[in-house]
């Protein structure tokens, strides 16, 4: 008998802990197929994962070999976990064709869920076995490395971490488990070594820079911490890989998930994928407020504005009062260059909404087209106090500046920007224009030059080649 199932064996018959309320209620293993409890759980189920769950309850009923599998994965993939946790043990009792084409994988989904339900000794003794009995799947090393260092057993967690880098040298988790286990242990110059080539490597990692933040407050270097907590602002990404768990994550059928994957898209600036995954649940769920503000953005960003404006006028008859709403009408304005639409479009979302920062750029976008620069400049330091301080925002709130003559404020905006998009053309560009404004010429040339060195293709920089020389030449 293998590991995992002489340990599958000796689970207990009750299980002492819900995820959730809708969990509460569930038949004893082997008694019937876990469901929902009739009542308020069941009610209050997203449309789109009950009909899913009524698909999979089906095929179970009339005895489909699988079937127990998929209905487990869809209890996971959809939050339900303590339902998904009873299911996989049923499957592990069943065995057969309850365990799919590859049975591993069910001890280890289960010890997933005995995580996410919190019962970490659990999930930790169902890892161990799934290590034992598949030595070469990196997760189950780093899942129970969190696992430990969690119960603040620095070594067992160093020791799992290890073994996962051992498997996979460039794991993103289990490089960032290691270094949390350094630090820790008391070890910041070590978490650093572990931390920096990642950092460099995937500079938009998420949790990355926020230990090292903590790496170099240790080690006394505040300016180093200030700097990584600034790029830890910046890090949207992940790269997590879990192949087992993710093949589970498929079956997610929910708004939320469809609202989740396609803000990955748009995250990627891919707003037609995004609407890809979009559409089909708007027609399904007309009425969801979040689902429509996300597909009026995508269709906003794929350049699809008559549809956006369509279901804006459709979403303010359904949700009045709702200052996104008014803020995507504004933007819809701004991209046909109706600047007098959109600026009143602006104001009203502002209006409900002072201290929103994407209003801000935009509006004070709007205001430089309409030549209101005294209150473009107004909107913009207003959008950066809120932290709207993309570049695009950076670079306009410049262009006001050097407009109205204040070249200065305009190369400390500016050079801020170019720290903190390295690669970058674009603020280097604009440097070197603001430092020709400020009458600068060797900073000017100087900006100019490294600009040409990253991109000597970016069509401003011809403009900016000009005022250079221009400046030279009065210089002589």
């Amino acid at each position: 008998m293998q590991a995992w199932w002489r340990w599958m064996l000796l689970l207990p018959g009750a299980l002492a802990t819900a995820c959730s309320p809708a969990n509460s209620a569930l038949a004893p293993v082997g008694a019937g197929i876990p469901r929902l409890p009739s009542g308020a759980g069941a009610a209050e189920l997203d449309p789109l994962v009950a009909a899913r769950l009524e698909s999979a309850l089906t095929d179970c009923e009339r005895g489909q070999p699988g079937a127990l599998l998929e209905l487990a994965k869809t209890y996971d993939a959809n939050g339900l976990g303590e339902l998904a946790v009873r299911t996989y043990e049923l499957c592990l009792e069943l065995r057969g064709a309850e365990l799919g084409a590859a049975p591993a994988r069910v001890p280890y989904l289960l010890a997933c869920g005995l995580e996410r339900c919190g019962r970490s000794e659990e999930a930790l003794r169902v890892f161990e076995e799934v290590q034992h009995a598949v030595p070469d799947y990196a997760p189950t090393f780093w899942r129970a490395g969190n696992l430990w260092i969690e119960q603040g057993r620095g070594q067992e967690a160093r020791r799992a971490f290890e073994r996962a880098l051992a498997l996979e040298p460039e794991g993103v988790p289990h490089t960032i488990g290691l270094a949390r286990v350094q630090l820790f242990e008391g070890e910041p110059g070590a978490a650093l070594a572990t931390l920096e080539p990642l950092a460099r490597q995937r500079p938009r990692e998420r949790f990355v820079h926020g230990l090292l933040a903590r790496a170099r407050r240790a080690l006394g270097d505040e300016a180093g911490a200030r700097e990584a907590l600034q790029a830890e602002e910046r890090a949207v990404e992940t790269h997590w890989s879990d192949p087992w768990s993710a093949e589970v994550q498929q079956r997610a059928s929910s708004v939320a998930a469809a609202l989740e994957k396609a803000n990955q898209h748009l995250l990627a600036g891919d707003a037609r994928a995004a609407l890809t995954v979009l559409e089909p649940v708007l027609e399904r769920c007309p009425d969801v407020l979040a689902l429509l503000l996300l597909v009026i953005k995508a269709r906003i960003e794929a350049g699809a504005l008559e549809p956006a404006a369509e279901l804006i006028t459709r979403a303010r008859a359904r949700h009045p009062g709702q200052f996104k709403l008014d803020f995507y009408a504004g933007l819809v304005a701004l991209e046909k260059k109706d600047f007098q639409r959109a600026k009143r479009e602006l104001e009203s979302a502002l209006a409900l909404n002072p201290a929103f920062g994407p209003i801000l750029a935009a509006l004070g976008e709007v205001e430089f087209r309409l030549g209101e620069l005294a209150l473009a400049e107004s909107a913009f330091e207003r959008a950066l106090e809120q932290g709207e301080n993309g570049l695009r925002t950076r670079i306009l709130s410049a262009q006001v500046l050097i407009q109205l003559a204040k070249p200065e404020r305009a190369c400390r905006l500016l050079e801020a920007a170019r720290a903190d998009f390295p690669g970058s053309v674009v603020p280097l560009a604009h440097l070197a224009e603001a430092h020709v404004r400020g009458g600068d010429a060797r900073a000017a040339r100087a900006a100019l030059d490294e600009a040409v060195r990253i991109d000597p293709a970016f069509p401003y920089l011809g403009k900016v080649r000009e005022l250079v020389a221009e400046l030279e030449a009065r210089s002589r």
